[in-house]
């Protein structure tokens, strides 16, 4: 493997920097503006990879913890909760959830491993608070019910009562 002088750096969805030397990105790390998620390509390259896959920068940059940390396994989509909930649940949140999983897939086969990760937080988030308002559906729904039957009970009593009286 030949030992490039610079490097051109992006963020998984942006633009490309650069020429960057090794000890311009050691320093940009270190002030925490580059993480293992970013991608890099040597020097006339087109091809992008994940720092981990480029051990002259990734060894001398992040500790091996972190180099575990970046995602190479496909984080959940969450569909099938989805689509639960979009039938079972409130129908708005169920659609959106089922959306936002299939970007998860998307993210993840286009090499976007930290978006993918998000989309899947996301979706999981989703289907939270679809939970949380379908129970607050139900709750309300039965109480307006309940209240709708008691009024119709007592003014069936009134008319009762006042057609007795005759």
């Amino acid at each position: 493997m030949a030992v490039y002088e610079v490097y051109y750096l992006k963020k998984p969805t942006g633009s490309p920097m650069g020429p960057l030397s090794v000890d311009i990105i050691e320093a940009l790390v270190k002030q925490g503006e580059i993480t293992a998620d970013y991608l890099f390509a040597p020097d006339g390259s087109e091809v992008w990879k994940p720092i981990a896959e480029l051990p002259v920068l990734a060894h001398a940059i992040f500790s091996p913890s972190e180099l575990q940390q970046t995602p190479h396994v496909k984080p959940p989509t969450h569909l099938g909760w989805g689509i639960v909930l979009t039938i079972f649940g409130f129908f708005p949140l169920g659609i959106l959830a089922i959306v936002k999983s299939l970007k998860v897939a998307e993210h993840y086969g286009a090499g976007r491993y930290a978006e993918a990760r998000r989309a899947s937080d996301a979706v999981r988030n989703i289907c939270i608070l679809n939970i949380v308002v379908s129970v607050m559906l139900i709750i309300s729904c039965s109480v307006v019910f309940y209240n709708y039957q008691k009024t119709k009970s007592q003014n069936y009593e009134a008319i009762l009562h006042h057609t007795s009286r005759w």
